[in-house]
């Protein structure tokens, strides 16, 4: 019975009134027996002495006509709840605060560079960089529109996003050296290509507004110049790709690049978070994020990266630790090399880095504990 009546919401007076203590708790004098709940017998009830002692000790702590004074509107007559079940059942929102949304960062993260793997700190000023000041709120908005809704499907999310972003650095890769450049990566989840942007574009209802003409010149320019890829600018570059002024304008949105006199156009609010969960459910990452976890403890070797101010100092091979889940791996893959999903052995962008973003959110989320 008292499992059950933690769920009620009760409507009652404040305890910490002082103006009608004696209605409140005049009974425990026993001046009427008839007054006196049930299960109190006379002889248990107060004394004139030790009563007034009692309420001199409430006055002391009260304070409602205090906070009136100083301007609180609530009536003394208010509806109460159990705390600990209004934060049981709020939580399952999954709705990250600006303090759970800066815990989603790691302290130290790996990072992979050919035959190199790194270990780095994350800067703290990612934590309230414009990332994650602008695009906490939209962000949740995605997590809840694409049921991104459970620890573990965010935990999947944010292992990739945290990546991608450069933890929260950035929303769009920006490398005019890659070969796919200006179709490079933008949004939590890095839309790469042009095929993927036209998707989005068509999911967002966007389609007459790009001939089919207009989409097989894009894409034939984009396949000519992943078989070209030292020449690829002569097929991919705006200039001669064939893509149209209403796309270049759509283009710049899903980084949140499009801003008129400094400030975020709602567009540029809308394209990070939305895309990327647009691409989380084009992609079917639930279906991997949804299966069990199985952590693996993985040691890999990794160096500090040069400091270029003292090339020369001592920088010792350190052993790392890393957990690696074969489902948290396939939902990575399906975003960055689909054909690995499946293949253990097959190996794709970033994923010892991803595995650290994953582990954090795992355990920030209290499912596992980790070290």
């Amino acid at each position: 019975m008292r499992e059950r009546l933690s769920y009620c919401v009760v409507k009652m007076p404040t305890d910490w009134s002082r103006d009608d203590f004696d209605t409140r708790w005049g009974w425990i004098k026993g001046t009427d027996p008839n007054d006196l709940p049930a299960n109190v017998l006379l002889t248990t009830c107060m004394s004139e002495e030790a009563y007034t002692k009692f309420k001199q000790h409430h006055s002391a702590l009260a304070f409602w006509e205090d906070a009136q004074a100083q301007g609180l509107t609530l009536n003394k007559l208010h509806y109460h709840f159990h705390p600990g079940r209004f934060i049981q059942t709020f939580r399952k929102c999954m709705w990250l605060s600006e303090k759970e949304f800066k815990q989603l960062l790691p302290m130290e993260v790996l990072r992979e560079a050919g035959q190199t793997t790194y270990y780095e700190s994350v800067s703290n000023s990612n934590a309230t960089g414009p990332v994650a000041t602008n695009h906490r709120v939209p962000l949740n908005k995605s997590l809840r529109k694409y049921r991104i809704n459970t620890a573990e499907r965010m935990a999947a999310f944010f292992g990739n996003a945290l990546e991608e972003t450069q933890w929260l650095g950035k929303l769009h890769e920006d490398n005019q050296n890659h070969w796919y450049y200006p179709w490079d990566g933008r949004g939590f989840l890095q839309l790469t290509g042009p095929g993927n942007y036209i998707r989005y574009w068509d999911f967002r209802g966007r389609a007459a507004q790009m001939s089919q003409a207009t989409r097989d010149r894009l894409l034939r320019a984009y396949d000519q110049a992943n078989h070209d890829r030292p020449h690829a600018q002569t097929y991919i570059a705006d200039t001669v790709s064939g893509v149209t002024a209403v796309m270049l304008g759509w283009r710049p949105q899903i980084s949140a690049e499009n801003q008129t006199f400094g400030s975020l156009t709602a567009e540029d609010l809308l394209c990070p978070s939305d895309s990327a969960g647009f691409y989380w459910a084009q992609s079917a990452m639930a279906r991997y994020a949804d299966q069990a976890i199985t952590l693996e403890r993985r040691t890999v070797g990794a160096i500090h990266p040069v400091d270029h101010h003292h090339p020369n100092a001592p920088n010792p091979v350190l052993n790392k630790v890393y957990y690696h889940s074969e489902n948290f791996r396939d939902a990575s893959a399906t975003v960055n090399l689909p054909s690995a999903v499946g293949h253990p052995n097959s190996h794709f962008n970033g994923y010892i880095a991803r595995c650290v973003g994953f582990a954090q959110v795992l355990c920030r989320a209290g499912r596992v504990q980790v070290s």
